[in-house]
């Protein structure tokens, strides 16, 4: 394995048994739809300046490790976020979420592409235009986007230069690209666990204060899903509180706040987890 691959793993692979059940291959998903990677990308030229405010933002206001910096080789820049233990797909598009809104808001929702994308389903697989070789495969060659542009993870210090180019004309080098993620670390998941807090109390205060109250008023939605999701109706949610909590963070229908709340209980400890 070379060091590069490592690296990779360090950060954003996933372990998950082989189909030959003869060993473990490396996944971006897992069997119970997990990851530990997430990435954001801004489209088109002159987005660094607007990404690389969101770079700065999760170190200094959210006091969390840098994520990676990558050009697409096609698209644009990206930044890849790694976690410390897996998490659950719809907690992680919930991240990206709170990222989006918090830092980008002002960034039309078309410029931006993310992964694991808003779609509930996602079969195992990289992430579109892995950078640098660093996928499960690192040999498959798919790193090159057309031509001679490549995808490449770059230091921070020259991301403004590919603001309008977001490509390498050479394949980058295998060594220097895992001395970038050398020095990369992960996101704790008590740190998850904070973020998603501060999401959900921002979502709250978001509200405007007639929607607030008429919601207050006519309670018809959380009613309406708790009676459709009541576990006198589905004897396997009332005995196992672990899929309960799972059908209520993955249920569309379910205020923003519930699906949050879920979502934590699920993320804390507790006994026969």
């Amino acid at each position: 394995m070379s060091r590069l691959h490592s690296e990779c793993r360090r950060l954003y692979l996933l372990a998950q048994a082989s189909s030959a059940a003869t060993g473990v291959a490396d996944a971006w998903v897992n069997a119970d739809a997990q990851t530990r990677t997430l990435m954001l990308q801004m489209d088109g030229t002159g987005g660094w300046p607007a990404l690389g405010g969101l770079w700065r933002a999760v170190q200094e206001t959210l006091e969390l490790p840098a994520p990676a910096i990558a050009v697409s080789g096609r698209e644009g820049m990206q930044l890849w976020f790694s976690l410390a233990e897996p998490l659950p797909l719809p907690l992680a598009r919930a991240f990206l979420a709170g990222l989006r809104r918090r830092f980008l808001a002002d960034v039309r929702s078309q410029r931006l592409q993310q992964w694991p994308p808003e779609q509930e389903n996602i079969a195992p697989g990289p992430p579109p235009q892995v950078p640098a070789r660093c996928s499960p495969s690192p040999d498959s060659g798919e790193n090159q986007a057309d031509g001679e542009r490549w995808s490449a993870f770059v230091a921070a210090d020259l991301a403004p230069m590919f603001d309008d180019e977001p490509w390498l004309e050479l394949a980058p080098n295998p060594d220097g690209q895992a001395e970038l993620l050398a020095r990369l670390r992960s996101i704790p998941l008590a740190d998850v666990r904070r973020c998603l807090a501060l999401w959900e109390s921002e979502a709250a205060t978001a509200q405007p204060p007639a929607a607030m109250a008429a919601s207050a008023a006519q309670p018809s939605a959380p009613v309406e899903w708790a009676s459709t999701h009541n576990p006198a109706h589905n004897p396997s949610s009332a005995s196992d509180p672990r899929q309960f909590l799972q059908e209520v963070m993955t249920d569309p229908q379910v205020p923003l706040a519930l699906r949050i709340e879920a979502a934590r209980a699920l993320l804390s400890p507790y006994p026969n987890r």
